[in-house]
């Protein structure tokens, strides 16, 4: 029983990896691009923080990451962005 288990776990976790969404890597001069696009995405959220913080916080961000953000439809997918490597 216990064999079992293990292998359907492994099974559901070798099936989370390989589903993993593929992000366009973008370079940091589509920041610009991107704070437009978070701001109208996550309205209210954002108000607090500067351009110059935003952009900060995009240059600082891996390419894939970045375009984590450029793929995003809401905004709790945008919070979903720095787990991506």
């Amino acid at each position: 029983m216990r064999n079992i288990v293990c292998a359907a776990m492994l099974a559901s976790i070798l099936g989370l990896i390989g589903c993993q969404k593929e992000f366009e890597a973008l370079p940091d001069t589509s920041c610009p691009e991107l704070l437009t696009h978070t701001r109208a995405l996550m309205g209210e959220g954002v108000r607090d923080k500067t351009d110059e913080e935003l952009l900060g916080v995009c240059k600082s961000s891996s390419p894939k990451q970045r375009g984590c953000i450029k793929a995003a439809t809401v905004a709790s997918d945008i919070m979903k962005c720095s787990l991506v490597r």
